[in-house]
């Protein structure tokens, strides 16, 4: 048992392992699905679809798609997120927020309709 040990650690030790990359770069997980209750129309605002973050974080100045059975799916930006009359800049997994949506008609997103990124 000694041996196998003491060759698992110089495995482990060893120059042929390869080399982990202690400063790269952190990239942050960006795909989310949100789950759409509702849409209505704000004036001033646009188009705003409440609903559940299912998985993932949004975030605002993302590009989004929105897929309804009704038709192909479109592309379009949130341009605010909020929450209990909070303005927010992400909505994580689980939160229930009001997307504002970009150059989005209202029916062309319905209760249903899932909202993932572009």
């Amino acid at each position: 048992m000694l041996d196998f040990l003491q060759s698992l650690f110089a495995a482990k030790n060893s120059k042929n392992s390869p080399e982990k990359e202690i400063n790269a770069p952190v990239m942050p997980v960006q795909d989310f699905e949100f789950n759409v209750q509702d849409a209505f129309t704000i004036k001033g605002r646009g188009t705003v679809v409440t609903g559940e973050v299912t998985f993932g974080i949004a975030q605002v100045g993302q590009s989004v798609q929105i897929k309804s059975e009704s038709g192909m799916p479109v592309i379009s930006k949130i341009t605010g997120i909020e929450a209990f009359r909070k303005q927010l800049t992400q909505a994580k997994a689980g939160e229930k927020v009001g997307l504002v949506l970009e150059s989005v008609s209202q029916d062309k997103v319905a209760k249903g309709s899932i909202i993932t990124q572009a």
